[in-house]
C-alpha cells in the first residue's frame, strides 16, 4: 500500500503492553499500519508535502478547512478518495453524502482542483474540492483544534466537535456527528494498533431508538449510544483478542465502553460492545446514569444496574481526559477506580 507523506497531525496515545505487541494480524485491511513494539498512535508530527510546492496552481483559493478540523460533505454528492492529489490518482474509496471526515494536512491544486489529505473511517487519501469560491465540504458545528493534550491527560485523548445533526449509519442505525467523529477517532486509535475490526461496519444498534430493543433498559433511546459486534463479518467467530484493544480505543476516544458477553443481559442475547459516548448533550437518562449513575463508568463500575445483574466493578481501566471536566463533574481521578 501507498505510504503518505502529506503532513499529519500525530495524536500520541498509550495502551498497556497488550495494546500493541501481543497479536500477529494476517489479513490485507492492516497491511497499512506498522507493526511496533512501542505504544505510540499516529495522529500531531508535520511531515513533508505529497507534492512539491512548485506544482502547486495558483487557481486555488487558501482551504477554508484547517487540518485537524472534522468536516462533513455539504453538496449532497459524494466524492472519491484518491491515493494522491489529481484525477489520475488511484481510486481508493468514496465518501457519501453527509458523511464526516478529519482532514489532516494542507491542501494541494492539481488539474484544477483543490485537493485535501483526509482521513476518512480509517482510510486516508486525497478528496478534490472547488478551486475557488464555496467549498463542497463544511466544518462540524462547535469544535476546537486542541492539538496539543491537556497537561496530565492520557495519549490520545482528542476533544470531540459538538455537533449534534444526526446520520444514518449502515442505512439502520442512527447517530449524531458527534458519536460518529469519536466512533471514526476510535477507530484511527485502533488502527495504529493492527486492529481488525471496522467499526462502523460492526455497529448493531445507534442512538435515538426508543423502547426498540427492552434489553437496553433505555440506553438507546436518546443520542450517544451505539453497539459494536465483536464477530468476524464472514467466519462469524468471535475475536476474542480484539475486545480489549478495542475497548481501550472507544474509552480512549471518549466513550464509557464495555462488554456485554454471551447471555449476560438475557438467556440468548449476543456477545457485543455497548458504548455511550461521554457528555453527549441528548443523552436518555438511562444512558446518562451508565455514565455518571452510581453503577455508572466514571465511578469505575460496568454500567449495570441491580435488575440487570450488576453492578460490577469494571475489570479494565477507566480513560479519562481532560476535556470531560467540561460535560461533567465526575470527570476526575477516582481513588481505587
Amino acid at each position: 500500500m501507498r505510504r503518505y507523506s502529506y503532513p499529519i497531525f500525530v495524536f500520541f496515545a498509550s495502551f498497556a503492553p497488550w495494546r500493541f505487541n501481543q497479536f500477529n494480524r494476517h489479513n490485507a485491511r492492516n497491511a497499512r499500519h506498522a507493526s511496533t513494539a512501542g505504544l505510540c498512535i499516529i495522529i500531531s508530527l508535520f511531515v513533508a508535502l505529497a507534492a512539491p510546492l512548485s506544482a502547486q496552481e495558483p487557481s486555488c483559493e487558501p482551504q477554508t478547512l484547517l487540518p485537524g478540523m472534522w468536516a462533513r460533505v455539504a453538496d449532497g454528492e459524494p466524492h472519491n478518495l484518491r491515493d494522491a492529489p489529481g484525477l489520475a490518482a488511484e481510486r481508493v474509496g468514496g465518501i457519501p453524502a453527509d458523511d464526516i471526515f478529519l482532514v489532516m494536512g494542507d491542501s494541494v491544486c492539481a488539474d484544477d482542483y483543490r485537493w485535501l489529505p483526509v482521513l476518512y473511517a480509517g482510510t486516508p487519501g486525497w478528496i478534490a474540492d472547488a478551486p475557488s469560491g464555496k467549498s463542497w465540504y463544511e466544518p462540524l458545528e462547535r469544535q476546537t483544534l486542541e492539538t496539543i493534550p491537556m497537561e496530565g491527560d492520557p495519549v490520545g485523548c482528542a476533544r470531540p466537535p459538538d455537533d449534534y445533526r444526526r446520520f444514518w449509519i449502515k442505512d439502520f442505525a442512527q447517530i449524531n456527528l458527534r458519536t460518529l467523529a469519536m466512533l471514526d477517532h476510535a477507530q484511527m486509535l485502533y488502527d495504529a494498533g493492527g486492529g481488525m475490526i471496522d467499526f462502523r461496519a460492526a455497529v448493531m444498534q445507534g442512538s435515538y431508538n426508543e423502547g426498540y430493543v427492552e434489553a437496553s433498559f433505555g440506553t438507546h433511546d436518546g443520542g450517544g449510544a451505539v453497539d459494536l459486534s465483536v464477530r468476524d463479518l464472514q467466519t462469524r467467530m468471535v475475536l476474542e483478542r480484539e475486545i480489549q484493544p478495542a475497548l481501550m480505543a472507544m474509552r480512549t476516544a471518549g466513550f464509557a465502553a464495555w462488554l456485554r458477553s454471551e447471555d449476560e443481559l438475557y438467556p440468548g442475547s449476543v456477545i457485543h460492545i455497548h458504548a455511550i459516548a461521554v457528555g453527549d448533550a441528548e443523552h436518555s437518562q438511562a444512558a446518562r446514569a451508565q455514565v455518571e449513575g452510581e453503577f455508572g463508568y466514571l465511578r469505575g463500575y460496568n454500567g449495570l444496574p441491580p435488575e440487570w445483574g450488576g453492578p460490577a466493578l469494571d475489570d479494565l481501566p477507566r480513560v479519562v481526559c481532560g476535556w470531560m471536566a467540561d460535560v461533567t463533574p465526575l470527570a476526575l481521578p477516582t481513588p481505587g477506580a
